[in-house]
Order: C-alpha cells, then sequence, then structure tokens
C-alpha cells in the first residue's frame, strides 16, 4: 500500500509541528565552503589578471620606444646614404622627420618616415625639440625621458654622437 504524501501532508489530524519537520526538497543555498571557495577562485582569477595587464601595458610602451629606436637608425641610415642632413622633430606626443633637400627642410611621408604620434599615452618629456644628423649621419648627443600610464613607466632615451639609442628604465 502506497502512502499518498500529498495526502499525508493536507490530512488534517497531521500536526502542523509534523509537517514543517519533515524535509521533502533538498536544502536551499550555499554552504560556508561552498561560497569561500568561489571567492578564493575569483581573487584569484583577479590577481593573476590584473598582473598580465600591467605586463602588456608594460609590453606595448616598449615597443612603442623601440619601434622610435629603429626609426633613429633609418634616419641615421638615410642621411649616410644619400648624404643629405636630416633631423628628427620630436614633440609632446609625436615626431616627424624632415630632410634637407635644395635647400628647404622637406617633411618626409615615406613609408615608416612619416609624421607618427605616439600610442599607449606615451609622452616625450620635450616639446618641439630637433634633434639634427648631418650628412656623416653624426649628430650632437641628446637625451630625454619618455613615460606613460601617468607617469608609472619612464624612460631614459639618450642618443651618442653616432645615432645609436640606448633605452634605460628611470
Amino acid at each position: 500500500m502506497a502512502l499518498n504524501l500529498k495526502f499525508f501532508l493536507w490530512e488534517p489530524t497531521v500536526k502542523l509541528a509534523e509537517r514543517v519537520q519533515m524535509k521533502i526538497y533538498p536544502p536551499r543555498g550555499f554552504s560556508l565552503v561552498e561560497v569561500l571557495t568561489v571567492i578564493a577562485l575569483l581573487s584569484i582569477t583577479l590577481m593573476v589578471s590584473t598582473f598580465s595587464i600591467q605586463y602588456l601595458e608594460k609590453k606595448r610602451v616598449q615597443s612603442e620606444i623601440n619601434r622610435f629606436k629603429r626609426i633613429v637608425g633609418m634616419v641615421v641610415d638615410r642621411s649616410i646614404i644619400l648624404r643629405r642632413p636630416m633631423t628628427i622633430e620630436v614633440y609632446h606626443h609625436s615626431y616627424q622627420i624632415k630632410e634637407l633637400w635644395r635647400s628647404s627642410w622637406k617633411l618626409m611621408q615615406d613609408e615608416g618616415l612619416a609624421p607618427y604620434s605616439f600610442k599607449y599615452s606615451l609622452r616625450a618629456s620635450i616639446n618641439e625639440y630637433p634633434i639634427y644628423f648631418n650628412s656623416s649621419g653624426l649628430a650632437e648627443p641628446h637625451s630625454f625621458t619618455m613615460s606613460a600610464g601617468k607617469m608609472k613607466y619612464k624612460y631614459l632615451i639618450s642618443i651618442n654622437e653616432f645615432g645609436n639609442v640606448e633605452i634605460s628604465d628611470k
């Protein structure tokens, strides 16, 4: 004889206290251990992602500075090969390259040498700073700082008389 549970729960002879004590459904909610485990996993994931984002930001800034280093090398090579003086005019957020051609300075528009704006909030510490290379590729020594991420990353850019660029963390 099968016991009809629905009938049993609503039968008037069953006391209210007996109805409350009977567990028909599994318990609802999560245990403290489950909640703490989820919080721990979330905090570890956030910590790892934060470090990854900071590392990625630093790598992007370094790649932008290395791009500037390669551009200086290209300008030195071009001034030696073509035997023409060239200048790199560095601004806070950009730079442009000019070449002395037929007694006037011509703004370079070639691919790679065209005016360029720094990415990733990179900022030079100088405003309108010309770096002049003579027809032999020689220059006066220069140094200035570039910073990014609200001064979070600072790099000292040093250019010697031969056009070699050294980058150091500040």
